[in-house]
C-alpha cells in the first residue's frame, strides 16, 4: 500500500499557469462560447450542433 503521509513537495517557483495547454484551451472555449452566445442568443451549442447534423443528413423521419 502506498504511503501518503509524506509532506507535499514544494511547487516549482517557475510555474506559470498561462503556459499550460489546459489553461489555454479553457480560455479559448470561454471566448468561443461568448462569441457564439452573442451571435445566437436563443440557441445553445448542443442545439446548434444538432441542427448542423440534421442539415447535413437531409430528410430524416421523426420516429
Amino acid at each position: 500500500m502506498k504511503d501518503f503521509t509524506h509532506e507535499p513537495s514544494k511547487i516549482d517557483e517557475t510555474f506559470e499557469l498561462e503556459q499550460y495547454i489546459g489553461y489555454r484551451l479553457r480560455l479559448a472555449r470561454q471566448k468561443y462560447c461568448d462569441i457564439f452566445s452573442r451571435r445566437l442568443p436563443d440557441v445553445t451549442v448542443p442545439q446548434f450542433a444538432l441542427l448542423v447534423k440534421l442539415l447535413g443528413s437531409g430528410l430524416i423521419a421523426n420516429r
